[in-house]
């Protein structure tokens, strides 16, 4: 049984990496090929939406299917497909604004479905269980997330919320708040990850937990790149970076 899942394992991952570079590889193509900077904005506010609807989709219906495993683990997946939709409500809100009213899309109510991610995904993280642990090791965990977090808000704070606080002195107390949510959220993220890390789980788990952590890093890398670019005024909608949202 044991070898058994060992390989059902083997072959999700496969298939999971094989559909990814698949995926990335036509994303990469559109956006090189295309050599109009609206046509690349109104491919990438397209195909976001759709990538993010898919996930949330194969999310709610994993979820689903863990509820005859655990209701808990059942949880934890449909917050996570939550997020993954709520992201994509925001992907749609977002292109709406900017191609179809041809308006400025931030700050906006796109804002507000791309803020709801963070929370729902911590909490779906949070939910997931966790492997038998002694008192002893969960001290040390404990130990070992909170030095990882202290030493990751000093870097945020140097390099991405001093200087947008720095950088907004007169800016609206709303558009302020909405800046620094962005950063703020990578570091919840970057706690959802310490927290899958920790979770040690079993190992028919073990490609989810991968695919989870990797979606998250990619996340956290395009969301820090994005906020210094807008700190510069180097942001481009519908660039090589929006493809790390997808």
């Amino acid at each position: 049984m044991r070898k058994a899942a060992q390989g059902r394992s083997t072959n999700l991952f496969s298939l999971a990496v094989l559909f990814t570079v698949i995926l990335l590889g036509m994303d990469f193509a559109v956006t090189f090929l295309l050599s109009d900077q609206q046509q690349k904005i109104v491919y990438s506010d397209v195909i976001s939406p759709v990538f993010d609807l898919l996930a949330s989709a194969v999310l709610f219906i994993a979820a689903k299917q863990s509820a005859t495993h655990s209701r808990r683990l059942a949880l934890a997946w449909g917050m996570i497909a939550l997020s993954t939709f709520a992201y994509a409500l925001g992907d749609i809100a977002w292109g709406i604004l900017e191609v179809g009213l041809q308006e400025q899309p931030f700050p906006s109510s796109a804002d507000a479905f791309y803020l709801a991610y963070y929370p729902i995904l911590l909490l779906g993280v949070f939910l997931l269980p966790d492997k038998p642990a002694s008192r002893g090791e969960k001290i040390i965990n404990v130990l070992d997330v909170g030095i990882v977090m202290a030493a990751a808000i000093l870097v945020f704070w140097n390099f991405l919320l001093g200087p947008i606080v720095s950088a907004s002195p007169g800016s609206d107390s709303l558009e302020l708040a909405i800046l620094l949510g962005y950063p703020v959220g990578d570091l919840v993220l970057l706690w959802a990850l310490l927290r899958i890390i920790y979770k040690r789980p079993d190992q028919q788990d073990e490609v989810p937990a991968f695919l989870l952590a990797a979606s998250i890093i990619v996340t956290i890398i395009s969301d820090c790149i994005y906020t210094y670019q807008s700190l510069l005024g180097t942001y481009v909608s519908g660039g090589i970076l929006d493809i790390g949202w997808r």
